[in-house]
């Protein structure tokens, strides 16, 4: 009789158990990026899974192939409905992603955080971003201040389909300008280095200087600089950071970086939309600005910059001991 009760409690034990792990593995944010692969999205999930670590909950993370790619953003929102998520961090790239963010909270009762851009199409989203053009502005102040407002430099464009690329392009141009700079816009050179290097090479002793909007632009930008070897050398205001880009500023190759709060995205976005899975109302605003900072040479040795430039620079050639402790948290 024992053996039977025993038996019979043991499977209804197993039974519980298997419920619970499956309850627990329900315990899921989906984040979601605009791209898959590029370094300001790696700090992006770094944040985010921090964050996940602190709360007990898994951050499912999938990048699109494509950069901007609006039907693979959905396709990735619909594996993350199927793996269980039960709230969602999204860069939307365009108003048809949040459109069905905001169709799954009015009928699922799904929250979802945007960050990164504001593409509109939910007037009741949350959002976390770099207040952009801000960021656009602090780099034609820079910029403008650096070359004693006079001169014309190059606004490397990405794609007028980007909102936060955009915001600082149009930032850019009215406080370089306003700082005494002509500035080129013209042109939509993208993250194509050829076209970059084409640009540059038909207007030799044009440009003094070039701004590039984000981290694929700053690379091919950087790319072009090497490749061109212009005398004397362009100045080049970046923006974002990588392996590859902290070592040209720590080389003097950059002169300065344009450096994001991608830890603290993540992180804070994370926290934001669990308290709403949790029906929990958060405290502070729906739309929340993250400051952006300027590194420079000069400052590398500064913890803060430090911490947001967040890859460790290579060593110079023949000086093992020429790197940064870059590589902190938000």
């Amino acid at each position: 009789m024992c053996v039977e009760r025993c038996r019979s409690l043991s499977i209804v034990i197993g039974l519980l158990v298997g419920l619970w792990a499956g309850l627990a593995q329900a315990q899921c944010v989906a984040l979601v990026p605009a791209s898959g692969g590029a370094s300001f999205w790696d700090l992006v999930r770094q944040g985010a899974e921090r964050a996940g670590a602190e709360l007990g909950v898994e951050v499912y993370y999938r990048g699109t192939p494509r950069s901007e790619d609006a039907n693979a953003q959905l396709k990735i929102i619909e594996l993350s409905l199927k793996h269980g998520c039960q709230a969602m961090v999204i860069a939307p790239v365009g108003p048809a992603i949040t459109g069905y963010a905001a169709q799954l909270r009015a009928q699922r009762g799904l929250p979802s955080v945007y960050i990164d851009r504001d593409v509109g199409g939910d007037p009741d989203g949350w959002l976390i971003a770099t207040d952009n053009r801000r960021a656009g502005e602090q780099a034609g102040r820079w910029l403008a201040d650096y070359l004693g407002g006079q001169g014309e430099v190059l606004l490397v464009r990405l794609s007028p389909d980007i909102a936060s690329t955009t915001a600082r392009e149009e930032g850019f141009l009215s406080a370089a300008r306003a700082g005494g700079l002509s500035v080129d816009g013209s042109q939509v050179l993208g993250d194509d280095a050829q076209r970059i290097h084409t640009y540059l090479l038909d207007k030799p002793q044009r440009f003094k200087a070039l701004f590039s909007v984000n981290a694929s632009t700053t690379s091919a930008s950087y790319a072009a600089l090497r490749h061109l070897n212009a005398q004397p050398p362009l100045v080049h205001v970046g923006f974002d950071s990588s392996v590859q880009l902290a070592s040209a500023l720590a080389a003097g190759e950059i002169q300065a970086l344009l450096l994001q709060q991608a830890q603290t995205m993540g992180y804070d976005a994370v926290h934001l939309v669990w308290q709403l899975a949790q029906g929990k109302t958060p405290s502070g605003p729906k739309v929340r600005g993250l400051d952006a900072s300027i590194a420079t040479a000069d400052n590398l040795d500064n913890a803060d910059i430090r911490a947001l430039l967040s890859y460790q620079p290579r060593p110079a050639p023949g000086n093992a001991a020429a790197t940064s402790t870059a590589g902190g948290t938000p």
